[in-house]
């Protein structure tokens, strides 16, 4: 009877800490609502009194501030925004989404339809968002206000695509020598997700050396069966380059504990790589390490 008793107290705990751990994928999607509602102050509701927000041309700290920026950008307030998750990911304490966007205004006295594709970042402490990245197609919406408003579009080429081309392809062979070719001096490099999803490890590095150091040393001098990255679709916004990628690969021994046979992986990445005189000078990168986790358990069982 005791061990019966002691069992179901184990059991009850456990079921109450996982419901006491906050759905940070429905609070990630309430966000979402509350923007395609077009109501900031509800939006504000979801934020962490200290959060911090960026979209590649703004910055804004602490709730007020954000949902004044929000306020701010929509001067001309959208008739209606639509908003279409086309992939979403939780890893860790972050909510990664692909959103398609569309926005009906009204622009001196036009009806401006714009429509484009944006990557949102959600970093959670709690149940209140910390951490919020933008990373839209600002070029794309810029081109067509530009056409309904004056009925005339400029499209210049961006050179930084062809070069964000040639760097994944060396990444997709995992040719270090020939990354590392890409980046500035001073380029800097994070991926939050990794620091969230890997406690013990390091993955936010300043200037070319460490970061070419990094990037040499996550497999050391072992030798990849098979490795490929496969990219789905870029945008640009200025200066910024924006990937929707597969990283796949077959993972070293080490890596698994040794364990008996291969274990494949693939998992989703968001990367943002921003570029300063035709290099690389900042790269961020988001990626699902709760399906690459879950991937690795599965075939180590």
């Amino acid at each position: 009877m005791r061990i019966r008793s002691t069992l179901i107290a184990i059991l009850y705990c456990s079921v109450a800490a996982a419901q006491s751990q906050p759905d940070i994928t429905a609070l990630a999607n309430g966000y979402l609502q509350a923007f395609r509602e077009v109501d900031f102050d509800k939006m504000g509701t979801f934020l962490h009194d200290s959060v911090v927000f960026d979209d590649l041309i703004s910055h804004a700290e602490g709730k007020p501030q954000v949902v004044q920026n929000w306020k701010d950008a929509f001067v001309f307030k959208p008739e209606y925004i639509r908003l279409d998750v086309r992939e979403q990911f939780t890893s860790g304490h972050f909510v990664v989404s692909d959103v398609f966007y569309e926005a009906l205004t009204k622009i001196q006295g036009k009806n401006v339809l714009v429509r484009a594709e944006v990557f949102m970042v959600l970093q959670f402490e709690g149940d209140k968002i910390i951490l919020l990245m933008d990373f839209p197609d600002f070029d794309a919406l810029g081109r067509q206000s530009q056409a309904q408003l004056k009925n005339e579009i400029r499209v210049k080429d961006n050179p930084n695509v062809a070069i964000t081309m040639a760097y994944m392809d060396a990444y997709s062979r995992w040719d270090t020598q020939t990354m590392s070719t890409f980046f500035h001096d001073s380029i800097s490099f994070k991926d939050l997700t990794a620091k969230d999803a890997f406690k013990g490890g390091k993955f936010e590095h300043e200037g070319k050396p460490n970061v070419a150091g990094f990037w040499n040393g996550i497999f050391g001098d072992q030798r990849l069966e098979f490795v490929d990255m496969v990219v789905h679709n870029t945008f640009q916004a200025g200066s910024y380059v924006m990937l929707n990628t597969t990283l796949s690969m077959i993972l070293p021994q080490s890596w698994t504990g040794n364990a008996p046979g291969k274990v494949y992986v693939s998992l989703p990445i968001k990367t943002a790589l921003k570029f300063e005189n035709g290099k690389i000078i900042s790269q961020r990168d988001f990626a699902d390490y709760a399906v690459y986790n879950k991937q690795i358990q599965i075939q180590t069982k």
